[in-house]
C-alpha cells in the first residue's frame, strides 16, 4: 500500500507537470481555468491512496496476523499491549512492574502497593510474600521487613515493628519475646544474654546489676 501511494502521487504529479506544460503556450488563462480541474483529480486520489494505506494497518490493541496481511487483526494476549495503531505483527510486553490481566490491552497497569511483577509480559500481579513489603506501586521485587520488624501475612505494604523485649524470627514472620537472662539486640534482630553480675527476669528491655549480696543465677 506505500508503495502504491507512492506511485499515484507520482503519477498525480507528471499529470499536472504535463498539463502545464501543454497548455503554457497558449497563456497564463489557460492554465489558471484548468488548474481547479487537475487540483481536483489530484485531491480524489490522495485520500483513495490514504485510505488504503490506513487499512493495512491495525488499530490499537491488536497487530497483524501475518507481516504482509494487515487485513486480520488480532488482539493483543494478556501481559501484552500496543496503543497506536500499526502494521507490526505483535504486540509489546508490559515491563516488569506493569501487568494487563485482559485481552486487546492498550496499556498495562502498574502493580498496587504490596505487590510485584518480577518479569516482562505480566499477565497478574503477586502479593508480597509473609515477611516482606511492597511500599510503593510498579515495583518488580518486594523487599525484606528489616531486623526487629515483622509482616504476618501476604501483600503487606509496610512492615511492624516488634515490641519491647522481642525480637523478629529470621524469616521476619513474627516477633518472639526473649527468655529469661536475655534482651533484644539494639536493632532487635536476636535476643543476648546478659553479661555476668546482670540479670533479666522476661521480657527485659535491658539487664539489671545484681543487688549487693546476691549473685546471678544460672
Amino acid at each position: 500500500a506505500p508503495t502504491q501511494l507512492i506511485t499515484e502521487i507520482d503519477s498525480s504529479e507528471r499529470n499536472i507537470r504535463s498539463a502545464i506544460r501543454r497548455f503554457a503556450p497558449r497563456g497564463i488563462v489557460s492554465v489558471v481555468f484548468y488548474l481547479p480541474v487537475l487540483m481536483l483529480i489530484l485531491s480524489m486520489v490522495l485520500p483513495e491512496a490514504a485510505s488504503t494505506s490506513e487499512a493495512d494497518r491495525c488499530p490499537a490493541g491488536t497487530h497483524c496476523i501475518a507481516a504482509d496481511n494487515c487485513t486480520a487483526c488480532v488482539p493483543c494476549r494478556n501481559g501484552t499491549y500496543q496503543n497506536a495503531s500499526t502494521n507490526v505483527t505483535s504486540c509489546l510486553p508490559c515491563m516488569a512492574g506493569t501487568y494487563q490481566n485482559d485481552t486487546g490491552g492498550q496499556s498495562c497497569l502498574p502493580c498496587s502497593p504490596g505487590s510485584h511483577a518480577g518479569g516482562r509480559g505480566s499477565a497478574s500481579c503477586e502479593l508480597c510474600l509473609p515477611g516482606s513489603f511492597a511500599a510503593n506501586s510498579s515495583l518488580r521485587a518486594c523487599t525484606e521487613c528489616l531486623a526487629g520488624s515483622v509482616c504476618g501475612e501476604h501483600g503487606c505494604e509496610q512492615c511492624l515493628r516488634c515490641g519491647a523485649g522481642t525480637v523478629s524470627s529470621v524469616d521476619r514472620v513474627q516477633c518472639v519475646a526473649c527468655g529469661p537472662g536475655s534482651t533484644p539486640a539494639e536493632d532487635a534482630s536476636r535476643c543476648m544474654l546478659c553479661t555476668p553480675g546482670t540479670y533479666c527476669a522476661d521480657r527485659c528491655t535491658q539487664c539489671h546489676t545484681c543487688h549487693a549480696g546476691s549473685v546471678q543465677s544460672d
